[in-house]
């Protein structure tokens, strides 16, 4: 039986209100970073299935990669 528009707008209601970390498979769960905020570029790289993360945030810099997602600053790419 197939589920109704309710159901639907419910469900995805539900979703986006979660934290977009719990959204992803726990093999994919951001390691802990000094500063929240950049979890977001790791969990958004992922999901958008990035080739690279090119940034000039130290910390980012710091793990080289993610998910073999390699994390590389302008100057080693130019």
């Amino acid at each position: 039986m197939g589920r109704d528009k309710g159901d639907k707008e419910e469900t995805c209601s539900i979703i986006l209100s979660r934290p977009p970390h719990l959204l992803l498979p726990p093999s994919l769960l951001t390691p802990q970073l000094r500063d929240s905020d950049n979890t977001i570029i790791l969990e958004t790289a992922v999901a958008a299935n990035a080739e690279v993360i090119v940034t000039g945030n130290l910390d980012l810099l710091m793990l080289t990669k993610f998910n073999k997602i390699p994390i590389l600053t302008f100057w080693l790419i130019s």
